[in-house]
């Protein structure tokens, strides 16, 4: 999936899904309140990609650091409602 742009070309954030975790998906924001959506319920057990996935236009995820040993790994995803998993 290529990211969605604004009219100023500005992609959204993109996640990884959880389920595979090789597809891109779109992090949500929640309508009513501007908050992102998160994922309380579904983790992600795969092998976990260090190097950020891009999309077609080389729009890259969202990458994070690590709270164990400071490494940069990309934001899991529930690839059906958009939220981000929490750990």
């Amino acid at each position: 999936m290529d990211a969605i742009k604004d009219q100023n070309h500005i992609p959204v954030m993109l996640g990884v899904s959880y389920v595979d975790g090789t597809t891109l998906v779109p992090i949500k924001v929640c309508s009513s309140t501007g908050g992102l959506e998160i994922d309380l319920v579904n983790t992600f057990s795969g092998t976990i990609n260090t190097n950020a996935l891009r999309d077609s236009n080389h729009v890259p995820v969202l990458m994070a650091e690590n709270s164990v040993d400071g490494t940069l790994i990309p934001v899991y995803v529930n690839p059906t409602t958009g939220g981000i998993l929490i750990g």
